[in-house]
């Protein structure tokens, strides 16, 4: 089954180029955790997404936020395991509470 490594945090020379990239903030923290999109019509700025913000940010206001990383997709397979792995350790908790019972 693959594994998730630590996530490698981004700094002031590593804003990614793409327009439509992704980054997240706050990584595994989902009470502060916030996704922001590069922009592709005002190139340079950043757009918080999931909130009505009112205006972007450049790349050093998305630093200010907290530690940020890159999201990239996974291959088909890694999410294939993942739901695997879920789905036999769902069946062994209901086995056990089975057996409790």
């Amino acid at each position: 089954m693959p594994t998730v490594s630590e996530p490698i945090l981004l700094g002031p020379g590593d804003e990614p180029q793409t327009p439509g990239s992704l980054v997240a903030v706050n990584w595994g923290d989902y009470r502060r955790l916030e996704v922001w999109g590069a922009s592709g019509s005002d190139i340079g700025t950043w757009q918080r997404l999931g909130v009505w913000v009112p205006h972007t940010v450049r790349w050093d206001g998305v630093l200010a936020r907290g530690p940020v990383v890159l999201l990239t997709p996974a291959p088909e397979d890694a999410y294939r395991a993942g739901h695997e792995a879920g789905r036999r350790e769902l069946l062994a908790k209901i086995q056990e509470m089975g057996e409790e019972l």
